[in-house]
């Protein structure tokens, strides 16, 4: 599924393998996935985004790798910080 939605012929520099999420409970759910609170690398607290894969179409999936892209070069003090996908 990841690789669907990232791509498994390039890695992008925001790329987080699932092994280093750790899911404790679920903050809410929208149409397209669940936002959970987790540890990332088991050290830093942060909101995880997972889509349902069934929900999504190819070009839902390139818009998502695009927000990707901006949101990993956004610095803000009034915004949340993009750690990776």
């Amino acid at each position: 599924m990841v690789q669907r939605v990232l791509g498994a012929e390039k890695q992008e520099p925001f790329r987080i393998k699932q092994s280093e999420l750790t899911f404790d409970r679920m903050l809410g759910e929208g149409s397209f996935g669940e936002v959970w609170a987790g540890l990332l690398r088991k050290l830093e607290v942060v909101a995880i985004k997972k889509i349902r894969m069934s929900k999504i179409s190819d070009a839902c999936i390139e818009d998502f790798r695009a927000e990707c892209e901006i949101m990993a070069q956004l610095r803000h003090p009034n915004l949340v910080l993009f750690h990776g996908a």
